[in-house]
């Protein structure tokens, strides 16, 4: 038998039996999908992440105190005295001092959010305060009542300029009724959308927290000088740890590693699933023609042979199931992508070309790997035998 011959054999097998064949493509194609969609949710993630932090801090670091981290630290915990410390140095260009409260906003329910105190004049220094709606904050909004909501919490709220919000703090007897003059452009993560901005000042009156921050962000004239900004600082504070970027970066690249191990840990999970469909369909597939197997023997087919008709029918359904994977994968990014812009969200999944060709080799790798017991089985068949079957 010539290798046409062979391939026609699993092709109109494939045909034959459209439902079940359809069936065991979808499991691989879902399998394929899901590697392709959850590592390019992964490596949009620590991609955005580094813009927003470079966005953020530029060539700059933060101040907390010794032992805090930026996720757990909150309150005022940090002596905005040390700022004129922190400009003494003479590398550095300024120091923004950023108070985290946690309120509730009646509306919500008891889930928490963000408030965050920001000097009015260096808002926008470090892209904390990018106006949507309203106007920008001005010098004489220092110490008013009034505040930027993130682009989520407005949806949310259902606020506009002009508004007023009534937020609770966590601690008792804090109660602050704030003008809302501006709705932020969203940035993509949840915390800082999620965020009321309020100006320092005013924050810092409401939760009896005078001349306190909770970090203070530092940038410096010559980001090739930075180095020698930090090594200053740290011999000038004590009590407090200088957390540069490219720590924040390593840290969040160990986390994103992490996530996406397990995000693979998923999607293969799910493509061993559809493997599974298709050492069954095989199986099935030897079974049903055995009486065939037998004549294909006594008409000369060799082992080999017999075992490469069953493989390629194995191997063909990986192929289609793989490219009908990357296909949803790529349906699903861009139907996700319209869900987040149309919710206010500027994160973006990209597919990245080594996701498609993971999950198309992937899905290669483990029908074959499901095909070669069957087919060893059917190969193994003795023509007298399959020729009695049934």
């Amino acid at each position: 038998m010539g290798v046409l011959e062979l391939l026609a054999i699993p092709i109109r097998e494939i045909e034959h039996r459209k439902a079940r064949s359809f069936l065991t493509m979808l499991g691989v194609a879902i399998g394929v999908a899901t590697i392709v969609l959850l590592l390019s949710v992964g490596h949009s993630l620590r991609e955005t992440i580094q813009n927003e932090l470079n966005e953020l801090v530029g060539a700059g670091f933060f101040i907390l105190p010794e032992g805090e981290t930026l996720m757990s630290a909150s309150g005022g915990i940090l002596d905005t005295k040390i700022i004129s410390k922190v400009k003494s140095i003479r590398e550095v260009d300024d120091a923004i001092p950023l108070l985290y409260e946690n309120g509730i906003i009646k509306e919500l329910g008891t889930f928490p959010v963000l408030l965050v105190g920001v000097p009015v004049e260096g808002a926008s220094s470090f892209g904390y305060v990018r106006v949507s709606e309203g106007r920008d904050w001005t010098p004489a909004d220092e110490g008013r009542p009034v505040c930027g909501l993130g682009s989520s919490i407005a949806d949310q709220l259902g606020a506009k300029a002009g508004d007023t919000i009534v937020v609770s703090g966590i601690k008792e007897g804090v109660t602050m009724r704030l003008k809302v003059v501006a709705i932020l452009e969203p940035t993509g993560f949840f915390e800082q959308d999620q965020a009321i901005y309020v100006p320092l000042k005013t924050l810092q009156e409401a939760f009896h927290e005078r001349g306190k921050a909770t970090i203070i962000l530092v940038q410096v004239k010559d980001p090739s000088k930075a180095d020698i900004a930090v090594r200053k600082l740290k011999k000038a504070l004590r009590g407090c740890r200088v957390l540069e970027k490219e720590s924040i970066l390593e840290n969040a690249e160990t986390i994103m590693e992490t996530v996406e191990a397990v995000l693979l840990a998923l999607g293969s999970i799910s493509l061993f699933v559809g493997g599974i469909g298709v050492m069954n369909t095989i199986m099935t597939s030897v079974l049903e023609r055995t009486r065939e197997i037998g004549m294909l023997k006594a008409i000369g087919a060799t082992t080999r042979q017999v075992m490469l008709i069953f493989l390629a029918e194995s191997l063909l359904l990986g192929v289609l199931g793989g490219l009908a994977g990357s296909a949803l994968s790529l349906a699903m990014v861009t139907v996700g992508n319209r869900l987040l812009f149309k919710i206010g969200l500027t994160f973006k999944i990209r597919i990245v070309p080594y996701a498609l060709a993971l999950g198309f080799a992937s899905s290669i790798a483990i029908s074959a790997a499901a095909g070669i017991y069957p087919s060893w089985r059917a190969s193994q068949l003795s023509p007298i035998e399959a020729m009695r079957y049934g």
